[in-house]
């Protein structure tokens, strides 16, 4: 996706200019603010076409919350390890943390444009509340897209609350590569009890152009996924004592190097 550059927004204002001549505004309704819809409008309309690259990209709908077992090239990683236990959580979240942290580095390395992919579950209306914790991180509200909501048919949801849960999706483009560490803080805080946290919500990292994604379900772990192989065969390699050990034939077989 290109960047408002000066020279575009110069442009925009321009032709939003001349819109407002044209058409016959409300009353009370500045053109700065009819601009500022405008831009809105352009921006939402933007990410929606960055949702159906990611959907061409990666061949799917939706992300899934166990990305690892819907992707052909996928390695799961175990973050808290065995060393410390929930009875050491400021140690064991430390520690889930510098691993993330690591393979998010390498896997990110190259990469020129990152998205973060925000669901968050809830009824049919999204809970206002879900971008909270990313303040934290410096990302505005104002920052997010919406990007719609898809049905779960729960059944027990239904039964319980008389009406389906829904996943609610936003998008945000980063800046700044340094952010990732404060999501991935976001993402493994919750289970562990560590502020600030997400809730009730899943984050997932994107690079469109190089086809991979990132996402950290909790303390315990976190998938990688890629629509090539050639981009995880050295992560595998680097951080093989890292992997799940339940999943690590699957993956052993995947990504073991050619004799």
């Amino acid at each position: 996706m290109q960047e408002m550059t000066a020279p575009k927004l110069m442009g925009a204002w321009h032709n939003g200019f001349r819109m407002w001549n044209g058409c016959s505004p409300k009353k009370g309704i500045t053109y700065t603010h009819f601009l500022d819809q405008a831009i809105t409008h352009a921006r939402k309309y933007s990410m929606k076409h960055v949702l159906t690259q990611i959907q061409k990209k990666f061949g799917i709908r939706e992300f899934p919350h166990a990305m690892f077992y819907e992707f052909e090239y996928a390695l799961r990683f175990d973050l808290g390890g065995s060393k410390f236990g929930t009875n050491r959580p400021v140690r064991r979240f430390l520690h889930a943390l510098e691993r993330a942290n690591a393979i998010s580095q390498t896997l990110f390395e190259t990469s020129s444009e990152i998205y973060l992919l925000l669901s968050s579950y809830g009824e049919a209306q999204p809970n206002k509340r879900r971008f909270k914790p990313f303040q934290n991180c410096g990302l505005a509200h104002s920052e997010f897209n919406y990007l719609g909501k898809t049905p779960q048919n729960d059944e027990d949801h239904k039964a319980e609350f008389k009406t389906d849960l829904f996943r609610h999706w936003d998008i945000v483009r980063l800046n700044d590569k340094q952010i990732i560490t404060e999501i991935l803080w976001l993402c493994i805080a919750p289970e562990i009890g560590v502020r600030p946290c997400v809730d009730n919500s899943d984050a997932y990292l994107v690079d469109i152009d190089n086809g991979i994604a990132l996402h950290v379900y909790d303390d315990r772990g976190m998938d990688i996924v890629s629509t090539v192989k050639e981009p995880m065969l050295d992560i595998f390699k680097e951080y093989r004592e890292w992997l799940l050990n339940y999943d690590l034939d699957r993956m052993t077989a995947k990504f073991r190097p050619e004799v």
